[in-house]
């Protein structure tokens, strides 16, 4: 069916649109053939849908119109997909504007896993992957409650009053006050709610990132799932409301403590951090430990018995569904073949805080992993030594410039390299150095089904056949999906 328009849509019209797909952000994909204007153009426009299921026939209020996409929310579920569930949180079924973090919540988990292998095998066809070649995805062990970090802001609620939780999706200022999060645990809500009523009897000002005004930011909660062991980090601004400020934050991490306790499960520690930020001076943090030991511990089981202990301190990036990351570090490892034959190197390439480098060094003689983030490598050698691990060294650096040193020349012809860039896949020059070093086998760790058929295509033009591929669940109800490829070199 094709829509005679007088014009281009604009924001607040209404459409009405079928949803085909979902893109890798989780929003529902459908188009609309137009013609537009007294001459009718014919046109096909792309409509973008947050919330949006394949099979669903929506009514959409448009928020914008830009160089043939339309952006809109759901007005009305006209026609909802057969597939479609009622969701679990009440934030997607009672908010005028549900929450933005469970794109795939109204999806049972078995259609979310094979709408997940759709968006890789979709993705791969680029590459000339068969799609009959990729194995359904692995699911998560948990599809609820796997998350072990929660990062709730404060702000105003769409009546004006003050809130501590998650942004509703396109309202960039808005926060909603939490009442539920199924991705974490319970106590971490119930903690965030101890905390927003302290602050709101304490008439505490939100910050404000619109002038910079206002005091309190966030509210980050961490936990170990296999050591329950849990911290909670309050994050405000420098410049503090009250003559006190170290009393106030004490008073709400009071709040904090003492909801932990009630609820059976008790904080291990509790930091307050200050975000100094001075226009012309570079932005600090500073951290004050006013409960506990700072940190907090998280156990990866690996294959053949093997553990690794991690201490996690207020802000170092980790796996934030560590139990979903034992699967998937059991899938790298059994594309390197190190479960199989040992190795004496193995490189670990965007190897952030070292976990999937750590996880092969009970099979390898040496480990050498490198990272762009100098504080992410600190903690990669930081738990390297916590776990008496010797034979791991990580490097702080770009991945394609310090193999064009002298690191490329040593590593040349390692048994294993494993690649885990950012979404944004691999840069042309990093990929030209790692083929120029001529590892034996090549294993790429993918959080985008987009970049990594982008890099496999460029891979296979240098040689790289990929062997197996296996994609792994690591955020439910989400779009989010990881990939594992192995990739056998070009023959001498």
């Amino acid at each position: 069916m094709t829509l005679d328009l007088e014009r281009n849509p604009r924001r607040g019209d209404l459409l009405e649109v079928e949803i085909e797909g979902v893109d890798t952000d989780g929003c529902g994909l459908g188009s609309l053939d137009v013609r537009v204007g007294p001459q009718r153009a014919p046109r096909r426009l792309r409509v973008e849908v947050r919330g949006g299921l394949p099979g669903d026939r929506l009514r959409v209020d448009v928020g914008s119109c830009k160089q043939g996409v339309v952006v809109g929310r759901i007005d009305a579920l006209l026609t909802p997909s057969p597939q479609r569930i009622t969701p679990r949180c009440v934030h997607l079924t009672e908010e005028v504007h549900p929450c933005g973090g469970c794109a795939l919540q109204a999806l049972g988990y078995e259609d979310q896993l094979a709408l997940k292998h759709g968006l890789v095998t979709r993705a791969l066809s680029r590459a000339q992957i068969d799609p009959a070649s990729i194995p359904p995805v692995l699911p998560s062990p948990r599809p609820w409650a796997y998350r072990n970090k929660m990062e709730f802001s404060f702000g105003r609620d769409g009546a004006g009053r003050l809130a501590l939780g998650l942004h509703p999706v396109g309202r960039r200022w808005d926060i909603l006050r939490q009442r539920a999060c199924h991705l974490v645990s319970d106590p971490a809500v119930i903690v965030s709610q101890a905390v927003q009523d302290a602050a709101e009897a304490l008439a505490l000002p939100p910050f404000r990132p619109q002038d910079g005004s206002g005091w309190l930011r966030t509210l980050t909660w961490r936990e170990g799932l296999r050591t329950g062991e849990r911290l909670v980090e309050l994050t405000t601004s420098h410049e503090a409301p009250t003559p006190d400020p170290l009393g106030t934050a004490q008073a709400l991490l009071q709040a904090a403590l003492d909801a932990a306790d009630a609820a059976g499960a008790p904080l291990t520690s509790a930091v307050w951090t200050q975000h100094r930020a001075v226009r012309g001076e570079r932005t600090t943090l500073i951290s004050q430990v006013l409960h506990g030991p700072g940190v907090y511990h998280e156990v990866l089981h690996l294959p053949g018995g093997h553990a690794l202990r991690f201490e996690v301190h207020p802000r170092a990036f980790f796996q934030p569904n560590p139990l979903g990351a034992e699967v998937l570090y059991r899938e790298v490892l059994q594309a390197t073949g190190l479960l199989e034959a040992p190795a004496s190197r193995v490189l670990d390439l965007y190897c952030g805080t070292g976990t999937i480098g750590l996880c092969m060094a009970p099979f390898a003689a040496e480990i050498v992993g490198v990272e762009l983030q100098p504080d992410a490598v600190e903690g990669a050698n930081r738990n390297a030594r916590a776990n008496a691990i010797t034979h791991a060294e990580f490097i702080a650096g770009d991945v394609g410039a310090t193999l064009e040193g002298p690191l490329g020349a040593r590593v040349r012809g390692a048994d294993v390299a494993v690649l885990d860039p950012p979404r944004s896949g691999l840069h042309p020059k990093a990929l030209q150095h790692i083929h120029a070093i001529q590892p034996r086998r090549l294993v790429y760790v993918s959080c985008n089904p987009e970049a990594l058929g982008r890099d496999l295509v460029e891979l296979r033009r240098l040689g790289y056949h990929p062997a197996a591929i296996q994609p792994v669940d690591m955020f439910p109800q989400t779009a989010h999906v990881e990939t594992v490829v192995t990739l056998t070199p070009p023959a001498p």
